[in-house]
């Protein structure tokens, strides 16, 4: 899976975690797993369930996710994101977590 920005930046989840110090933020964007991974098969599907990390939000742009799964069956995929849509939701978040004092 990844995602790619109008102005040419892009991230993959391939490769796993990067290995950046917790306190020192990484080049962005980053695309990472973060969680999921339950699935299930049979002789004429599978089903998989993932979530995503993505870092920072996405500009105010359309982007594209793109994602490939060729064990699957899955060709070179891709689908165009309204990113203004994501930002606008994001502004309606709430911290889980109070922030650490």
């Amino acid at each position: 899976m990844g995602v790619e920005f109008a102005d040419g930046r892009n991230a993959t989840n391939v490769g796993g975690w990067p290995p950046w110090e917790l306190t020192t933020p990484p080049d962005p964007p980053v695309l990472v797993e973060a969680g999921g991974g339950g699935g299930s098969g049979g002789d004429d599907r599978i089903v998989s369930s993932r979530e995503f990390w993505l870092w920072p939000l996405p500009p105010a742009e359309r982007f594209a996710l793109v994602i490939e799964w060729p064990f699957a069956g899955v060709p070179l995929t891709r689908a165009e994101l309204n990113g203004a849509a994501i930002v606008a939701a994001a502004e309606h978040a709430e911290p889980f977590w109070p922030k650490p004092t």
